[in-house]
């Protein structure tokens, strides 16, 4: 799209952008999802057998990155080792190696090893956006960045689009936006607080390091070196993620 736009188009978008900017306040267009249900399997009578895919404004998607790349560098460093979803350099290969490693160890030096493995349901679609905004100033994002953030849910809503015709908006109070450019970074900074609230004693010794978790995005493994340490940690992540909204 950028591309074809040319010179004028892009001078456009950048004074549209920074308009945006300094006035902390976006198209209602940009916060507006249109819904579309795709069939999966099953009877097509069954509301469960579909899943649905989020479109957004082209022009508010490209906002959005310019704005992850402005919170990516500020939320990054804060962000611990166990979370691989989402970061760049990392992925399930990372995970699944220290995961081996461990049970390898363990096996070798007779060390039990407990671990409970949690995904959380639509973690995605039940994230507090108050607690979100909370979290990213504790992580270091500025007022004016905040503010731009917060500009793109102000007035967030959805439709459904079902056979070319479009149902009414409804509005969405909770949640980030599927699609979203800033959506998994802002997830990934909102795990990680919950990761470190309902961190304790409980964990393993590895390679000269504690490990009590590992995620990736919303998928999350429990370690820990006992059976009463183990339920001792699900216990604390259960009352974090309340905690959390």
């Amino acid at each position: 799209m950028l591309t074809a736009m040319g010179v004028g188009g892009l001078s456009w978008m950048t004074r549209l952008f920074n308009n945006a900017w300094k006035s902390g306040t976006v198209p209602k267009e940009w916060q507006t999802g249109v819904v579309v249900p795709l069939f999966k399997k099953g009877d097509q009578r069954v509301c469960a057998n579909y899943r649905g895919i989020t479109l957004l404004s082209l022009p508010g998607k490209v906002y959005s990155k310019v704005l992850e790349r402005r919170v990516r560098p500020l939320v990054e460093p804060r962000i611990e080792e166990e979370q691989c979803g989402f970061r760049p350099g990392r992925g399930t290969t990372d995970q699944l190696f220290t995961l081996s490693r461990i049970i390898e160890g363990a096996w070798e030096y007779a060390h039990p090893v407990y671990m409970c493995f949690v995904d959380l349901e639509k973690a995605y679609d039940r994230v507090s956006r108050e607690k979100l905004w909370e979290v990213l100033r504790e992580y270091g994002v500025r007022r004016s960045l905040l503010g731009a953030i917060q500009s793109l849910y102000a007035q967030s809503e959805s439709c459904v689009r079902v056979l070319g015709s479009k149902s009414k908006a409804f509005p969405v109070g909770v949640g980030l936006s599927q699609g979203c450019a800033l959506s998994p970074i802002l997830f990934v900074v909102f795990m990680d607080r919950i990761s470190r609230r309902s961190r304790g004693e409980e964990g393993l010794q590895f390679a000269g390091l504690w490990i009590s978790s590992l995620l990736f995005a919303d998928d999350v493994v429990l370690m820990a070196s006992s059976s009463m340490t183990s339920n001792s940690h699900w216990s604390v992540s259960q009352s974090s993620v309340k905690r959390s909204g």
